[in-house]
């Protein structure tokens, strides 16, 4: 499968994905996002380097407020003059223990990633990529950081044999053409989502193709078991669409119709997606099948005379009746149940039978003799 057709098998967050979304307090969309990547079958992936960022942005953020808070009660107790005096902020504890504290508030959010590890390269390496511009770095070195972001990434992809990732991220570095040349020479294909919108979008059109290959896969198990039973579908068929009707009936112009074959199958359903994974009885069915079949029909020249057969007085003379025969192709829908066990489907009932479309042959003939 190429690379720029085949979809993607991972996503990973950079971090102003995360902060964005409300980290450590993640928002809906942030949840109902990470849900939908599970739905798409994607393996969602953390970079350690990002998980650092957020908890020491975290940790400078808790110490700005606590200092603003209480640069605000010592401007206050001196506004007031002495009437009333606010209380110091709590003490904070040490930066261990705040650590752990984080680690167990987001333990539930954080079990949602698989942690990458980060890729073990020399200052050297990185050197060479900043004085080539490939990675993630500018014009005048910028990009370091988001450069061993893209580096654990991509090494991640190619150590899982990932042809294909989403990289989630608001940054301007990850949309140089320096990391499409470090993703081509990995030979991966790294799409960059710029937003949490972004990448629903394209999560909402993997897991619809999802679907479409399940129910898709669900008709062609519908049809197999179908085909493995083909001998009593065809007897239910002969039975089904062979039919005589008496000679010169006013009301029909068709008097026989014999079944000669099935031509192919064309479409089916099931009362259940998974049809023939799951024991069980009596699943509903129903299967598109186009049929040949061979018509003969009888027509009689009208002559004025004396007996009486629809509105006018005629006399029919065994010569007149012109009898034609065609063979044509219809479509048929076939209702009915199975029996499903562990080792797939064991018994199917075929239970009715309806037109669905005509082909061409008897019908347009007649059509054309008027």
């Amino acid at each position: 499968m190429s690379k720029t057709t085949s979809r993607p098998q991972a996503v990973y967050f950079d971090s102003n994905i995360l902060l964005g979304g409300g980290w450590p307090f993640p928002s809906a969309q942030l949840l109902q996002v990470l849900g939908k990547a599970r739905a798409a079958d994607l393996d969602i992936g953390l970079p350690e380097l990002v998980h650092r960022e957020i908890t020491e942005h975290w940790l400078r953020e808790l110490f700005s407020k606590h200092q603003r808070v209480a640069e605000q009660i010592k401007s206050f107790n001196r506004a007031a003059l002495g009437f009333t005096q606010g209380g110091e902020p709590s003490r904070l504890p040490d930066l261990a223990e705040m650590r752990i504290g984080l680690v167990a508030h987001t333990k539930d959010f954080t079990e949602q990633f698989r942690l990458v590890p980060t890729i073990d390269r020399l200052a050297s390496h990185y050197t060479e990529l900043a004085l080539q511009r490939r990675g993630a770095f500018g014009e005048k070195g910028q990009g370091f950081h988001d450069t061993v972001i893209l580096c654990s990434v991509i090494d991640d992809m190619v150590q899982r044999k990932y042809h294909h990732a989403i990289l989630v991220s608001q940054d301007s570095g990850f949309r140089l053409d320096g990391v499409r040349l470090l993703a081509d020479e990995a030979n991966v294909q790294l799409t960059i989502a710029e937003s949490l919108a972004t990448l629903e979008k394209r999560l909402d059109e993997e897991i619809s193709a999802k679907i479409a290959a399940i129910i898709m896969e669900g008709k062609r198990r519908v049809i197999e078991a179908v085909k493995a039973h083909e001998a009593q579908l065809v007897d239910f068929l002969r039975q089904q669409l062979a039919y005589t009707r008496g000679p010169l009936d006013p009301l029909f112009s068709m008097n026989r119709r014999e079944f000669l074959g099935i031509v192919g199958y064309e479409n089916a359903h099931a009362s259940h997606l998974t049809f023939g994974q799951e024991p069980d009885t009596d699943n509903k069915f129903s299967v598109e099948v186009r049929v040949s079949v061979r018509e003969q029909s009888e027509e009689f020249r009208e002559t004025p005379g004396l007996s009486t057969i629809g509105f006018g007085y005629y006399t029919v003379h065994p010569e007149n009746i012109i009898s034609k025969t065609a063979e044509r192709e219809m479509v048929v829908t076939v209702e009915g149940e199975a029996d499903v066990s562990a080792k797939g489907v064991e018994a199917i009932r075929f239970m009715g039978l309806r037109e669905t479309t005509f082909g061409s042959g008897l019908a347009s003939l007649l059509s054309q003799s008027g």
